[in-house]
């Protein structure tokens, strides 16, 4: 007996699903400009704290190894979400200047993991309410602590170019 037939419905959404994605960020894609620029709210073509999607940096100082493990930011509106390494997160901030409050309540799914995914994701949430000051230079977001460490460092993501590589295209659904 066959776990997955060949008229299994849920495979070809998810196919169908990554085409569509594939098909749309094709379509708002722009081969001329592979920088983050014009990001944010102004016409200073800063990169802003609000409306950036933020990956963090791999020389980031949690303390585990990040290794190929997506941890993600994205601020808006006075909420904070993203994925901790696995799970989704999101909680409150507050500015105030280059002053960062985060949480202290953080909310999240609750997945289990392999151990790699979890160290990571249990390093980052618990500095999130420690951060106390963040600074932008250029495509990179720092966040530290309130004795001026380094705690956080994110990178500026572009999510038209998230897919990226050669793709083929196998099949697609059609609704039918």
């Amino acid at each position: 007996m066959a776990l997955f037939p060949s008229t299994h419905i849920p495979g070809r959404r998810v196919l169908a699903g990554v085409s569509v994605v594939l098909l749309l960020a094709a379509a708002c894609g722009d081969d001329d400009d592979d920088t983050v620029s014009d990001v944010g709210s102004d016409d200073t073509n800063a990169t802003q704290l609000e409306g950036t999607d933020w990956v963090l940096s791999a020389d980031a100082p949690l303390g585990v190894a990040l290794e190929a493990i997506a941890v993600t930011a994205q601020f808006e509106d006075g909420k904070v979400s993203g994925h901790s390494g696995c799970n989704r997160y999101s909680a409150s901030y507050a500015l105030d200047g280059d002053s960062l409050t985060i949480g202290p309540d953080i909310a999240g799914t609750n997945m289990a993991c392999p151990p790699a995914q979890m160290a990571v994701e249990q390093a980052y949430l618990g500095r999130l309410p420690k951060v106390a000051e963040y600074a932008i230079d250029g495509d990179t977001l720092t966040m530290t602590d309130d004795g001026g460490d380094t705690i956080l460092r994110f990178e500026a993501t572009d999510p038209t170019q998230a897919i990226q590589g050669a793709w083929e295209a196998t099949s697609y659904y059609a609704g039918t």
